[in-house]
């Protein structure tokens, strides 16, 4: 079996491939990474490994001086999708990040040829996400950054529409497809591996000297639903409770118009070591994301051994279930999050079992090899 992969970005399209190499399949990855960018060292592909980082470098050079990053990621998925064509055509499968193989698929569906075509989507379906972020936007008072007719969601909607499947890596995710429409039998659902991390040895009531402290690991934006964190936070009742928010803020975080109390705590982005004292001084780890496809801190935070609240659009489902590592519940929704909160607050031995469960769901989430295993085997079923 022959896999032609392209991708504008490095995250997991990076383990995706290498895996996909180990087990003999990968015939050409097609990569629209800034070569000189730090992660571009971490992927060696030998002759496999086809750059078209033109104009995703240039945006990385200029992206300072002008306002032109649209402009850029739209010139930088047509030189991807030129690239790709070449080694779709020589594969069994063309599979493709969102918009980077929308020409190809089109050439190859029109030539009648027999290259299958998986468009890869990480989120959920681009309008569903669209009204949710609407929704968030106008119920802050400010006005959406996107454009409903954008580049990017028109060429989503024509990936839908044109690939033989759609591959993504959450139930939810998949939900939201057919929600609008999409066939089921046309998602193949994968989840994204965890990396290795050394597991906890201690509980959360050993670790933090009577302090309750919440724990949100990501970006602060307004799609990460933080907001609702903070408010909830405000709701529970403890003497000693901080909130500490780890990760770079964006131009819109959505927590413009809250109210941000003296226990409330940013770090900024950490890495390593300062990343891993964060999770093992935590109590409980929250995301109370909007819309996101599949999480991977999750997986960071039960290996932590910490009880995890999240909602039901993060991808919790698939890695861990309600009322035993944590709680899963409805975003938006501020009480839901208090709520939860509030009985790890008053259940010490259920804060410590669900600990203790966080730790051992861990060691059972699938690895990238495990991943790339059953993407191979889902891949190696299409074709036979």
């Amino acid at each position: 079996m022959k896999i032609t992969y392209a991708s504008p970005n490095a995250s997991h399209h990076y383990r995706y491939a290498s895996q996909l190499d180990n087990h003999k399949c990968l015939h050409a990855f097609i990569s629209g990474w800034p070569r000189f960018a730090p992660k571009s060292r971490q992927l060696h592909l030998n002759t496999k490994l086809i750059r078209a980082d033109l104009f995703q470098s240039m945006a990385l050079i200029l992206g300072r001086f002008f306002s032109t990053r649209d402009l850029f990621f739209a010139l930088s998925n047509s030189a991807l999708d030129a690239a790709s064509y070449k080694y779709a055509l020589e594969a069994d499968i063309f599979l493709y990040y969102r918009t980077a193989g929308v020409n190809t698929t089109k050439r190859i569906k029109d030539a009648g040829l027999k290259t299958i075509c998986i468009m890869e989507e990480v989120n959920s379906h681009v309008l569903y996400a669209q009204r949710l972020m609407l929704n968030e936007y106008l119920k802050l008072g400010f006005s959406p950054c996107a454009c409903p007719h954008s580049y990017d969601v028109r060429k989503r909607l024509d990936a839908y529409q044109i690939s033989d499947y759609i591959l993504c890596p959450s139930n939810f995710v998949k939900r939201s497809l057919e929600g609008e429409g999409i066939p089921g039998d046309k998602i193949i659902v994968n989840s994204f591996g965890m990396s290795p991390i050394a597991l906890a040895s201690t509980s959360v009531s050993e670790r933090n000297h009577g302090i309750f402290r919440v724990l949100y690991v990501g970006q602060i934006n307004i799609r990460k639903g933080l907001r609702y964190l903070v408010e909830a936070f405000s709701l529970i009742k403890h003497p000693r409770k901080e909130l500490v928010l780890v990760g770079p803020k964006t131009s819109c975080t959505g927590l413009e118009k809250t109210v941000l109390s003296d226990n409330i705590y940013f770090t900024g982005g950490l890495k390593g070591e300062d990343l891993s004292d964060q999770y093992l001084a935590a109590t409980v780890f929250v995301l109370p994301s909007v819309e996101e496809g599949m999480a991977l801190v999750l997986g960071e935070a039960m290996a932590s051994g910490l009880p995890v609240i999240a909602t039901t659009h993060t991808g919790a489902e698939d890695i861990m279930t309600h009322g035993k590592e944590g709680f899963i519940v409805n975003p938006c929704d501020s009480r839901a999050l208090a709520d939860a909160l509030q009985i790890i607050i008053d259940t010490p031995g259920l804060r410590d079992q669900m600990s203790s469960n966080s730790v051992k769901t861990a060691t059972s989430i699938s690895t990238w090899e495990d991943s790339a295993r059953n993407l191979v085997a889902k891949f190696s079923a299409l074709i036979h």
